[in-house]
């Protein structure tokens, strides 16, 4: 049994990777330790912390303050430019999925365990990586040579079979339903023409059903909370036949509804609400708030830099949302008053690429382009660096 990640999966800690391991195996092959920003004080990482920390998180104008507090910062490069996030269910476990990776992180032990990593020079592009609703399975979509949707069982690191799909499929999105019956994932290899949406029954891989919508070559998906929804927005692009979010019926397995505000831009990413009542989109110039009873636009967000936004994710309450993309900042709003609570940076200046909420709402986790993932806490705290994470 290769070591696995950490106390919560029932798995011991090795000091060392293992050796003849299969080529899927997983390897917790590195450890990161928490360092104080004391220790590290020389380094140019941690001066950039200490930095941005010497100002306030509040926008102007904004409803109040709710200060953030920069906890831990993980150097995973491997994860460089896509650093897509997920935690487990009860919060313990990160998972981290990058250009050539996806690690697993244990945030109460401190063990990274690899899932998919670089192998004979061949480059693993990993898009996606997400837990099933009972934290006992890792998902990822990746490219090792040629697309696959790749299982772990996360106790014991062991791959599991994965779904059937075409055989040039090109996948980018994957997602399951709420109570885990379900796996869905967005087939972009169409182009620009539109796309296909596989859906799976999560337990025996066969398919359920197969999703094809016009225009946009990368489809954002998003189960509603009950599961009985699933929403597919049209992607990136412009013109006549962008700006739709289809609601399929996960029951009746038919679109309900469409959702058309009539404007001409795809979406960059969408988000339903804990409860359900809203439905979050963004084109990359706001961030718009459906109301999912009505199908009306209630809110519109708009940060007036005018970064573009390609990452979003409501508190576990649904009384915020938080946004990063283009630019190094990272938006929080009130989703009631549809006012920005804060805005807070990059250490280092670079790119957003990601967010999640922890399943409890006090940390908030970004990731940059150039590898860095930070640990946020939001409940209310002093802004100040605490611990440094090197891998």
């Amino acid at each position: 049994m290769p070591p696995g990640v950490g106390q919560s999966a029932g798995m011991s800690r090795a000091s060392e990777p293992p050796g003849d391991l299969p080529p899927d195996w997983p390897t917790a092959d590195r450890r990161f330790r928490g360092r104080s920003a004391r220790a590290l004080a020389g380094g140019i990482l941690i001066g950039a912390i200490i930095g941005a920390a010497a100002y306030g998180l509040a926008a102007p104008g904004t409803h109040h303050a709710r200060p953030a507090r920069l906890e831990r910062v993980i150097l995973d490069f491997p994860a460089a430019l896509n650093a897509g996030l997920s935690f487990s269910p009860n919060g313990m476990l990160l998972a981290v999925a990058g250009l050539q990776s996806t690690a697993v992180y244990n945030l109460a032990t401190g063990t990274r365990t690899v899932f998919v990593q670089h192998h004979n020079g061949g480059g693993a592009i990993v898009r996606c990586a997400a837990f099933s609703p009972d934290g006992s399975t890792l998902v990822a979509t990746a490219d090792a040579n040629e697309f696959v949707i790749r299982l772990w069982d996360v106790a014991t690191g062991k791959p599991e079979p994965g779904p059937p799909h075409a055989r040039f499929s090109s996948f980018e999105q994957v997602t399951y339903s709420p109570e885990g019956k379900m796996l869905a994932a967005e087939d972009s290899s169409t182009g620009r023409w539109g796309t296909s949406t596989y859906i799976w029954n999560a337990a025996n891989r066969r398919v359920l059903a197969i999703l094809s919508y016009q225009n946009g070559s990368e489809s954002p998906l998003a189960f509603s909370p009950d599961g009985r929804t699933l929403a597919v927005a049209n992607g990136p692009g412009h013109g006549k036949g962008y700006g739709k979010i289809h609601l399929w019926a996960t029951a009746a397995r038919k679109d309900r509804a469409t959702l058309d505000d009539h404007h001409k831009d795809g979406y960059n990413a969408i988000a339903y609400s804990p409860d359900g009542r809203v439905l979050a989109a963004t084109d990359g110039n706001a961030i718009y708030l459906w109301d999912t009873a009505t199908g009306k636009i209630t809110k519109t967000l708009i940060d007036h830099r005018h970064e573009a936004v390609g990452s979003l994710s409501f508190s576990p309450d649904g009384r915020s949302i938080a946004a990063n993309g283009s630019g190094p900042a990272t938006w929080i709003w009130d989703t009631t008053t549809g006012l920005l609570e804060a805005t807070f940076h990059d250490p280092q200046g670079i790119d957003g690429a990601a967010l999640a909420y922890s399943p409890d709402g006090r940390t908030l986790v970004t990731s940059d382009t150039g590898g860095n993932i930070f640990l946020w806490n939001v409940s209310g705290l002093l802004h100040v660096a605490r611990a440094v994470i090197r891998n």
